[in-house]
């Protein structure tokens, strides 16, 4: 009553009370309780800052605090001038902003980042992480909020925050959590951190180390990035074994042939040797082989020829030794193992003995080699013609008449200062022109034509410009059977001689005349190379190239354009390029234009040899472009095995090449999901390994069509008709992978059924179903209803009809996930445990293959099990 009095009396006489009075007014106001009454008396003190009101101002503040009045609190608070009590009530009701902007406009920096961490602290052992978090995030301590999750191992949050704040460490944060959680032993969640890192290979070190093979080779096989992870893993994991239990493991995954490729590549041919023996003798004997070689090359060569030996190629090891000239051991291995090679023995001496001007020794060598045509050949190109025609004489009689008239043919040259016959070799290497060589005389006797004999006449008696009009007078036509067997050959010889008299005794324009004509007849004769010879010889260049891109003479185009006329070089490429296209080249091509190398594969239908141009061209640049390029000639191939009723090869082929998002592509990959489950035959365990394909292939589409950098923009309803068919394929094959013909064994259910292809029902099948819904419809004790679990809704119903909530799929039966699921790292994936034990039992206790691929196959697709 006194306080009341006292209130009533200082709002009546507020303005001639002293002070003093109305501090005893709001103190007894604040102790009855009448906290609005303290509030007005505060409010009508027109002196607010004194001393005096102070506390009262802060038990007022309090009291508002206390009962969610914020803002009043904070302007309490202040008058009281207690900023950090107002603070302290915003971060304790968690209202982070507001508590923020008034530490910002009343407190030193220094003092809030000190008041925030200790706040902070407290949170965190409160067990408020997120508060703290937000504390330590307020004032840029990103490295506490670290060290707190840390303290707490829950790493996931370290990882959040990294993305966040400092992306640029993420990999390397992956990979200093994972080497923590491997020494605590945590080898799954260490696992799934080094490949986040990129760190494969230390994710395959973490369990190779403690001798789990299995969960290395299994890691290996997830990275596509780097398959020759999985060969290497499978290599060491059989070296491990080592012996015959090595050789049943690689059998069992398949790459014993890889391994032992992968041991003779790094050289370790002891191992090599254990995993060949039960192969088949070829093997054997190549891998024989190849430890030759590795040895060859050490210069060990008595070992190498060996091993050369017991490979079955001792003709490699004459070889070796006849490249070292060590002529001896060659000779000897070759006449002990291979007698055939005797020859090839001799032939090497002769050839160094010739280049270093021994030539009686050469000539020995390859009479006992019994080439003495190739001792004739040496002589004639070496220009030692009396030695060439005495072992002609000796050796080779038949020939003895044709080198006496190249020797005098080349003895008449010498003395009319004209460059000498020249061999097949000489001109193949690049001669400024050929001439062709005459014919003997029983091919050919220019007595026997008048206009020849004439022309020789006038040219003896040095009429040069009526001996050249005589001998351009010639053509085929004129020269007869008995005159010459070789007319056109006859012709070019004669053609190329007038030139060459009219180059030395006419006139430069007469000359050119000539030289064109000439150039000109062989031109039709199809004698392309003499023909461009002559007009280079005249400095006709463009002429001459094209000549000689009519006569496909492309090695001397290319160095005449290179030579004379570099800008003709473009020309020259692109005129080879049509050719080949022309002429369906398309090996050549590929070393040209490996583009319309690829396109003409294509064209022909050699879709392998298409394929794998277009991947040894990606591999190469690593383009987008090139990328594309593959994958439309993939696309193409794959429609084309679609429509010949191939489509399991079409989804090998993704399989094997992945499923870029690419929109065009999105035909086939639905076709080839219509194609897979249209087919009856896959219902059963066999099936198992199609639909595991088909869900790979999906998987990996999913995969890509939701990365932010996907190179196409998907729209949400492809991408979840695409999540659609992988639910269906995976639901399938688990149902392949559980399926056991045991089950049947006992019964009187057959284990093959014969069953047609068309159509899909047979006319029994549709009697049958429609006798079934007859019969069910018309039995009055059959309850028409379907199966309801808890909800009351159809048991294998996702969504309930009466609350609209829809339950997540269970990822090994598809049916609706209600209660005590198991959780998984995607939040979208689940499982029931009854059929998830079942799965497990199948892949770890019957040691299934089909079980344990699906459940590898879970952990990539739905992330690690929680709990």
């Amino acid at each position: 009553t006194n306080c009341v009095t006292i209130i009533q009396f200082v709002f009546y006489r507020r303005n001639s009370m002293p002070f003093r009075a109305y501090v005893k007014a709001v103190d007894a106001a604040i102790k009855s309780n009448q906290w609005t009454k303290a509030a007005e008396v505060l409010e009508s003190i027109e002196d607010s800052k004194a001393d005096e009101v102070v506390p009262y101002y802060l038990e007022l503040a309090k009291h508002y605090a206390r009962n969610r009045e914020y803002a009043r609190a904070e302007s309490a608070f202040l008058k009281a001038r207690a900023p950090k009590e107002a603070i302290e009530m915003y971060t304790t009701a968690g209202m982070w902003e507001q508590a923020h902007a008034l530490a910002s406009e009343s407190m030193d920096p220094n003092d809030l980042t000190e008041m925030y961490l200790r706040q902070a602290e407290q949170l965190d052992k409160m067990g408020k992480l997120k508060d703290a978090e937000r504390l330590y995030l307020t004032v840029k301590r990103t490295d506490r909020a670290m060290s707190m999750y840390k303290n707490h191992r829950q790493y996931r949050d370290i990882i959040r925050l990294v993305r966040a704040h400092n992306p640029d460490i993420l990999e390397q944060t992956y990979f200093r959590l994972a080497q923590e959680l491997e020494l605590e032993g945590n080898l799954r969640q260490a696992e799934q951190y080094y490949m986040e890192a990129g760190e494969w290979k230390s994710a395959i070190n973490m369990y190779r180390t403690r001798d789990q093979w299995e969960e290395a080779f299994r890691v290996a096989g997830d990275c596509k990035d780097q398959p020759e992870l999985r060969k290497q893993v499978a290599f060491l994991w059989a070296k491990h074994l080592g012996s015959d239990s090595a050789v049943r493991l690689l059998n069992r995954l398949g790459l014993l042939e890889t391994a032992i490729e992968y041991a003779t590549e790094h050289c370790i041919f002891d191992f090599a040797f254990e995993l060949v023996r039960g192969c088949a003798p070829e093997k054997i004997a190549d891998v024989h082989n190849k430890y030759a070689m590795f040895l060859e090359d050490e210069g060990k060569f008595a070992e190498a020829e060996e091993e050369f030996i017991k490979s079955g190629k001792a003709r490699e090891a004459v070889l070796m030794y006849v490249h070292n000239q060590d002529w001896a051991a060659a000779a000897r291995v070759a006449s002990e193992h291979d007698p055939e090679s005797v020859n090839d023995v001799l032939l090497g001496q002769a050839r160094i003995a010739f280049r270093e001007k021994d030539f009686s020794l050469a000539e020995a060598l390859l009479l006992r080699a019994q080439r003495p045509d190739m001792a004739v050949r040496a002589y004639r190109e070496a220009g030692l013609w009396e030695d060439a025609l005495r072992v002609a004489q000796a050796y080779l009689p038949s020939r003895v008449q044709e080198l006496q008239e190249d020797y005098e043919e080349e003895k008449m040259r010498s003395a009319l200062g004209l460059k000498g016959t020249q061999s097949a070799d000489s001109v193949s290497k690049g001669s400024p022109f050929r001439h062709s060589t005459i014919r003997s005389q029983q091919d050919f006797d220019p007595s026997a034509n008048p206009l020849l004999n004439h022309a020789r006449q006038l040219e003896a008696h040095g009429e040069h410009l009526k001996a050249v009009e005589q001998y351009l007078k010639l053509t085929p036509e004129l020269l007869g059977e008995s005159e010459s067997a070789h007319p056109l050959d006859t012709c070019e010889h004669v053609w190329v001689h007038a030139v060459n008299l009219a180059t030395k005794f006419l006139a430069p324009d007469n000359a050119v005349k000539v030289t064109e004509l000439v150039a000109s007849r062989l031109t039709r004769l199809q004698r392309y190379s003499t023909a461009g010879d002559l007009l280079v010889s005249i400095d006709k260049i463009q002429e001459a190239v094209d000549v000689f891109i009519a006569g496909e003479e492309w090695a001397k185009a290319r160095k005449i354009a290179k030579d004379l006329e570099p800008r003709l070089e473009p020309y020259v490429e692109n005129q080879y390029k049509e050719s080949l296209k022309v002429s369906g080249h398309a090996e050549e091509l590929a070393g040209v234009d490996v583009i319309s190398a690829i396109e003409m594969y294509a064209e022909q239908g050699r879709w392998e040899k298409c394929l794998a141009t277009a991947e040894r061209l990606y591999a190469e640049t690593k383009s987008e472009r090139d990328q594309q390029l593959l994958h439309k000639y993939l696309a193409a191939y794959a429609a084309a095995l679609i429509k010949d009723a191939r489509t399991y090869d079409a989804l090998l082929l993704y399989k094997s090449h992945g499923t870029p998002p690419y929109t065009q592509n999105f035909n086939i990959y639905k076709r080839i999901f219509q194609e897979i489950t249209s087919q009856r035959d896959l219902f059963n365990a066999d099936g198992y390994t199609t639909w595991a394909t088909l869900r790979d292939v999906l998987f990996d589409l999913n995969q890509r069509v939701v990365l932010p950098d996907s190179p196409v923009k998907v729209q949400p309803t492809v991408i979840a008709i695409f999540d659609r068919m992988l639910t269906v394929a995976h639901l399938y094959a688990i149902r392949s992978a559980l399926l056991s013909a045991r089950q049947s064994e006992d019964t009187d259910i057959p284990l093959e059924v014969p069953i047609p292809e068309e159509p899909y029902a047979t006319k029994a099948e549709h009697e049958a179903v429609r006798e079934w819904i007859l019969a069910m419809s018309m039995d009055q004790k059959l309850e028409q209803i379907l199966p309801k679990d808890e909800r009351g809704a159809y048991v294998a119903a996702l969504k309930a009809p009466g609350t609209g909530l829809k339950a997540l799929p269970c990822v090994v039966t598809g049916f609706p996930v209600l209660r005590n699921g198991i959780a998984f790292s995607d939040p979208k994936r689940a499982a029931n445990q009854d059929d998830w034990k079942r799965l497990q039992n199948a892949a770890t206790i019957a040691r299934n293959a089909s079980c344990i691929d699906v459940c590898d196959f879970i952990r990539k697709w739905c992330g690690s099990v929680l709990g």
